[in-house]
């Protein structure tokens, strides 16, 4: 959990917009643009008064591969002399109208 205090002490709002390419165990890999971003993913999600993995997320039922969606994260960004390194960690993924909220031991608001 200690990078999930990381997120929440140091993380900024980030909304994403891409096509889902790969689900794997907690790691999403969408496109934006051309560009291949990875995104962490709690593992247990709420969904129409369901909980789903988030493999299950992705099966069909609510959202495939290939879709668009709509991914609202935490962004933490690291800065070096040679690189920068930006990590997202996901709490609400929307899709044509329908959304999946994490699962999560806080409550993420913006503004």
């Amino acid at each position: 959990m200690a990078i999930g205090r990381r997120f929440l002490k140091n993380g900024v709002p980030e909304t994403l917009e891409g096509e889902v390419n790969v689900v794997e165990r907690f790691i999403l890999v969408i496109d934006i643009e051309g560009n291949k971003v990875n995104v962490i993913m709690p593992n247990r999600w709420t969904i129409n008064g369901e909980i789903k993995n988030t493999k299950d997320l992705f099966d069909g039922d609510p959202f495939n591969i290939d879709d668009e969606v709509i991914i609202e994260t935490l962004k933490l960004e690291i800065v070096k002399e040679t690189h920068t390194v930006n990590s997202y960690f996901a709490y609400s993924i929307n899709s044509e109208g329908t959304t999946a909220s994490a699962l999560l031991p806080v409550n993420i608001e913006v503004g």
